[in-house]
């Protein structure tokens, strides 16, 4: 008996440290972006705050942000607050025509609780293809150091890689600012 309960323990505990375990999961934020321009930091955030020297960026801001994640069951997000910062570097291109670099971090903690997670990501910021068409982030990002409800269960130390896509839409009073998150999260 004490032969199957070691076995058990160890399998348990191998079972958790596996990438088997990853999670796919979209953690949507929304809100609306605000614009001051700026050729110093734009944040006092570390991501976001890489203006080059001498560039001109400008700083988005978002207010009445959320966090969501769009894959629901295994992942919750409690309410919170979530703070957007988002440089756009106009000096450089990306491509042709009309791409610019852009990096940012969203940052949310939960109101009353432990939940909290950092998302930093970098993209391109594209004009739009169209004139009723907004703009569009295309990048990558990475979740650091999440402790997050999964199953039910706060865990921390949960990281993930991924996709960045979103869009802005600057003549819009409301919510004009959607960016995802499209990761492969290990708890």
């Amino acid at each position: 008996m004490r032969k199957l309960i070691v076995l058990l323990a160890i399998a348990i505990v191998a079972l958790g440290a596996s990438p088997a375990l990853a999670i796919n999961a979209t953690f949507t934020v929304t809100g609306h972006f605000g614009v001051t321009t700026t050729t110093s930091k734009c944040t006092s955030l570390p991501y976001p705050a890489l203006c080059p020297s001498g560039d001109n960026c400008v700083c988005y801001t978002a207010t009445k942000t959320s966090l969501h994640t769009a894959t629901g069951g295994l992942l919750t997000i409690p309410p919170g607050t979530t703070t957007v910062d988002v440089s756009v570097d106009n000096t450089r291109n990306t491509s042709h025509p009309g791409c610019k670099p852009a990096w940012g971090e969203i940052q949310y903690t939960q109101t009353g609780g432990s939940d909290m997670a950092t998302i930093e990501f970098f993209a391109s910021l594209c004009s739009p293809l169209g004139a009723t068409l907004p703009l569009t982030f295309s990048g990558g990002g990475a979740l650091t150091n999440a402790t997050l409800v999964v199953e039910g269960f706060p865990l921390s130390g949960i990281t993930g890689l991924g996709t960045a896509t979103g869009t802005y839409s600057p003549a819009n009073t409301g919510t004009n600012l959607t960016l995802n998150l499209t990761a492969v999260v290990v708890p």
